[in-house]
């Protein structure tokens, strides 16, 4: 994860009906970047809006506001009806609040971290291996429990998509629950084949481009296959199980109470994986603050990094200029099916 510094407020607001001063349950969880006040925002929401716009809890000034809000987001998937917009009773509102003031709290504590991991990741690393300190070793725990646990929430976050891909079938999708499509074939450019054909012309499009190159591992990350082997047969046998999806068709099908059950299902587990996502980007930051310009920590990471040099083809320049011969390296992508789980609940 990179520690994406970005100052801004997070903030709740409320509707309230002019005339009878009734309040709506509903409650947007949102932001704004950098110093543009929450009052802005209240403006701009109010254009075209019968109704008052407010705050119905203290706005949050932090420095990571986009990890902020996508936590959020995500933590709060049940009570999710649309957008950003959140379905609260007076008790979930508090404890929206009080979860956003928590994570603020811990990203608060890490903005020097955050600095420093951001200076390093900038500069080559300097080869040599640091030795475990007692603070590495205890950041390196809560990342793997972290990520353990986070790994056997995905497997069982999988079993249930493919509950509802059963019960979504050759349909376009479920009501308000899932989402399926088979898109067009796209048209691109077949560089490979222009590069065999027309080695010389392809090789005037190429942009260079120097950069820092590195790569984060942590020793003894668990992986979905190697750390519950028993689960994720499970979920490989039942994906092999599912019927093949080569055409969909048919309308939309009504949310039955079944798909409901897995729906709920799905939104309890990716609110649950926030929450250790958080846990596991706030240790690698930690982490990453100790290595420093070292190439790794021993027993517990490695973070190499070197200059490297790549070529892209600038397919875009290309095609302007020789629209002809683009046409003749073209292909046509292979028709596939998008499933996608609605990470919010609006019915």
């Amino acid at each position: 994860m990179a520690a994406k510094l970005k100052p801004g407020w997070l903030y709740f607001l409320g509707e309230e009906d002019y005339t009878t001063g009734i309040r709506s349950p509903y409650v947007k969880i949102g932001k704004t970047d950098y110093d543009k006040p929450v009052s802005e925002r209240i403006r701009e929401h109010e254009t075209g809006n019968p109704r008052r716009v407010l705050e119905v809890a203290p706005s949050i000034r932090t420095e990571f506001i986009d990890p902020l809000e996508t936590h959020m987001h995500h933590r709060f998937s049940l009570d999710r009806v649309h957008g950003e917009w959140f379905n609260f009773t007076p008790t979930k509102l508090r404890a929206a609040v009080e979860e956003a003031k928590r994570v603020n709290a811990e990203m608060s504590a890490l903005v020097g971290k955050a600095k420093r991991t951001n200076t390093f990741a900038k500069k080559v690393s300097n080869g040599s291996m640091k030795k475990a300190t007692a603070a590495a070793k205890k950041m390196h725990t809560a990342y793997v429990i972290a990520a353990k646990h986070h790994s056997l929430l995905e497997l069982e976050k999988q079993a249930v998509t493919l509950e509802l891909r059963r019960l979504t079938g050759t349909s376009g999708g479920i009501d308000e629950i899932s989402d399926q499509i088979m898109p067009s074939p796209s048209v691109s450019l077949d560089t490979k084949l222009l590069e065999a054909k027309r080695e010389s012309m392809y090789r005037i499009f190429l942009v260079q481009k120097m950069s820092i190159s590195g790569r984060f591992s942590l020793i003894g990350k668990p992986t979905l296959a190697k750390t519950y082997p028993k689960e994720y047969a499970k979920v490989k046998e039942k994906t092999a199980k599912l019927p093949l999806v080569t055409v969909v068709n048919g309308p939309m099908k009504p949310r039955s109470s079944s798909a409901k059950k897995w729906h709920t299902e799905w939104l309890r587990l990716h609110s649950e994986m926030a929450a250790l996502s958080w846990e596991i980007n706030r240790r690698e930051i930690e982490i990453k603050s100790l290595c420093g310009d070292a190439e790794g920590i021993e027993g517990v990471c490695t973070w190499k990094r070197e200059n490297k040099t790549t070529h892209t083809f600038n397919g875009t320049a290309f095609k302007m200029a020789h629209p002809r011969i683009w046409s003749s390296f073209t292909k046509i992508s292979k028709p596939s099916v998008r499933f996608k789980v609605n990470p919010m609940r609006p019915y």
